[in-house]
């Protein structure tokens, strides 16, 4: 997903703005796009943010994640990576069904919560928001 064009020769140089490959809906639909962790990110679309809670909720929607990072955790076997992942993240991976994933989160030391996460069984996949990680 990363252009080699926009990586910077040096720090301070301007970057180019990365596009997700859902870039190009995202306009077609008449998304107001801002910038987000060196991507150029839909915020709203036309029928304003009532109408797509209500989409949400009522029906499906698609979140664009092309732009967010992931770790991968490999053991010896999956169990292994579960586990490791649980000590991070207060939330049951090693019950997780292969090929499903679950909502969690990172906590702080103060309890509070600073990065959410989306576990999946696979091969213990957390992905993480952009911000979090580099461009590119």
């Amino acid at each position: 997903m990363s252009d080699p064009d926009s990586t910077p020769s040096k720090p301070g140089t301007p970057v180019a703005l990365q596009k997700t490959p859902l870039h190009a809906l995202h306009l077609e639909l008449g998304a107001r796009m801002v910038l987000f962790a060196g991507y150029d990110m839909p915020v709203q679309y036309p029928a304003g943010i009532i109408a797509e809670h209500k989409h949400c909720r009522e029906s499906a929607s698609l979140f664009d994640v092309s732009h967010m990072g992931q770790v991968r955790l490999h053991a010896a076997d999956l169990s292994e990576a579960a586990l490791a992942l649980e000590s991070l993240v207060p939330v049951d991976v090693l019950d997780l069904a292969v090929g499903k994933q679950r909502y969690g989160f990172f906590t702080n030391t103060s309890g509070g919560i600073p990065r959410s996460s989306v576990s999946a069984a696979s091969s213990a996949v957390a992905s993480g928001h952009a911000g979090c990680c580099a461009a590119g």
